[in-house]
């Protein structure tokens, strides 16, 4: 009774402009420069992965470099003087300069990728290089170290889809680096990062992407409908106010 007293001795245009107020507040569009708000849909906040609460920056994945962590008191010999960089290479000797690079390929690899390991395994043993390999349906990475020629040739066979066992949609090749001082893996192969999982591990891993793959369509249909829905109700809606 109050509020109805109070509404009723406002003057006619202040309850007009509260009235609009009002309808701004509760009618008002969405602005799309603003940051949307968290829901439970909301993808997780990005967070840098630490060891003993040391963040590692810049780290690549390597399975080959992999530590085990000991306990704090654990003695750490200090680090060994870097050999020096050898720059006198001549045409007759060239062989012997050694490098790296890693690479990622996209695509469709049957098998789990079982069969694009083997292959490339087998073509970088008869080149004499090292390093590893970790192959999925989808995708690729390894890192492959040696003498420039070998990875010449091995580059060349990657860009050029000579294995029949994988579909290469998008090749990269990244930190390409030569006449390194020497390598830095010690096993004298290329190692495969094979997927140890169990089979019903997979298939679980494999409904819960579907799931996200699904969640994520349902979520940009329903922004899509809501865009539709907002232009047709600006374009063909008369204010009054």
């Amino acid at each position: 009774m109050a509020a109805r007293t109070w509404m009723t001795t406002r003057q006619p245009w202040e309850r007009k402009i509260m009235t609009r107020t009002t309808h701004l507040i509760l009618f008002r569009p969405p602005i799309p420069i603003w940051r949307p708000r968290k829901n439970l849909l909301s993808p997780p906040p990005i967070q840098v992965s630490r060891r003993k609460g040391i963040p590692l920056l810049d780290k690549h994945y390597d399975p080959l470099k992999k530590k085990k962590v000991g306990g704090f008191r654990k003695y750490r010999p200090p680090p060994k003087p870097r050999p020096p960089i050898r720059r006198d290479y001549n045409p007759g000797d060239c062989h012997e300069m050694l490098g790296k690079f890693r690479f990622e390929a996209q695509g469709t690899f049957p098998e789990s990728g079982q069969l694009f390991m083997d292959d490339f395994r087998r073509r970088a043993r008869e080149l004499y290089l090292r390093g590893w390999i970790k192959g999925r349906s989808a995708f690729a990475i390894g890192c492959v170290q040696g003498d420039v020629y070998a990875l010449s040739h091995l580059r060349r066979w990657l860009e050029d889809r000579y294995s029949p066992h994988a579909n290469i949609a998008s090749l990269k090749i990244l930190d390409e680096s030569f006449g390194i001082p020497e390598l830095e893996y010690k096993v004298p192969y290329v190692f495969a990062d094979r997927d140890l999982r169990k089979p019903k591990n997979v298939e679980r891993h494999l409904e819960e992407r579907r799931s996200r793959v699904r969640l994520r369509k349902m979520v940009e249909e329903s922004h899509e409908r809501q865009n539709e829905i907002e232009k047709f109700v600006e374009s063909h809606c008369v204010r009054t106010w």
